[in-house]
């Protein structure tokens, strides 16, 4: 499922594109296609910092496939969580996976939203007025 739709011949990916590939392997893994290999070199790819953000939207894709698996074949949970369209809904690319707008994508925006340095959910001690 994995390798038929994204291949694993890259020499470079940006965040969102493994953090989408991290999601689709998770989805694999709850269906029963393991590969750890290149779970790893998508972890390898973000280096240390961000290895977690990778962990938790594996596990995202991989939970979601096994809530729905027992409903459906492999093949189906498969095409409703990463192949089904999803409407284009102003995430800059995130979320171009049906699944993918879940808790994962939640928690990457708000580490993005902090990285960039434009938090607004500031404490209000930490405020200069």
């Amino acid at each position: 499922m994995y390798d038929a739709r994204y291949g694993t011949d890259w020499d470079h990916l940006d965040t969102w594109e493994i953090l989408e590939r991290a999601y689709a392997l998770g989805v694999a893994d709850g269906c029963g296609e393991t590969n750890r290999e290149e779970y790893d070199r998508l972890r390898d790819e973000l280096g240390s910092y961000d290895e977690s953000i990778v962990e938790l939207s594996f596990r995202e894709g991989r939970a979601e496939a096994l809530s729905l698996r027992g409903d459906a074949a492999d093949e189906e949970v498969w095409r409703r969580l990463v192949e089904a369209e999803s409407s284009d809904d102003g995430t800059d690319g995130l979320g171009a996976l049906p699944g993918f707008e879940s808790g994962a994508l939640a928690l990457v925006r708000q580490i993005q939203t902090a990285r960039r340095g434009r938090r607004t959910d500031v404490p209000s001690f930490l405020r200069r007025e």
